[in-house]
């Protein structure tokens, strides 16, 4: 009696704490910088051991990771095929690095119709303070 009253204690223990770090993982994202940030963060740190990135399972474009702490070396970018014709580039860039605060860098490049000029948008949105920044730059 006393060793299945202990296994039901530590199924319940393991329920709870299980059901907690779910919460805990739920409640830090508040919108979807945070939902793109999180999902690339926690599979580069622990969730690459049982399952695949979300976007592996998308199809055209290209990632770019090597474990390494570096920004370029955390990317994805979809490819020029898989766009719209008016969207020259669109692409992301994850800042893991404990030097730097955490960041998620999104980055577009738009044609504008029947000229050569191109809008470049970028959005920087910061994990931490969960602030994001806006630079629109046109060139010819």
């Amino acid at each position: 009696m006393k060793k299945r009253l202990l296994l039901i204690s530590i199924f319940i223990a393991l329920c709870l704490s299980f059901g907690g770090f779910q919460y805990y993982k739920h409640q830090r994202i508040h919108n979807i910088f945070d939902e793109i940030y999180y999902e690339k963060s926690d599979y580069q740190n622990i969730e690459f051991l049982w399952r695949k990135s979300v976007f592996n399972n998308l199809n055209d474009i290209h990632i770019t990771d090597n474990d390494s702490k570096d920004v370029y070396k955390h990317s994805v970018e979809y490819t020029a095929s898989s766009l719209p014709r008016n969207i020259g580039k669109l692409g992301y860039q994850f800042y893991f690095s404990n030097y730097r605060a955490p960041e998620v860098f999104i980055f577009m490049r738009i044609k504008l119709p029947e000229t050569k000029n191109t809008i470049n948008v970028s959005y920087t949105y910061s994990v931490t303070n969960k602030k994001n920044r806006t630079l629109y730059v046109v060139s010819g």
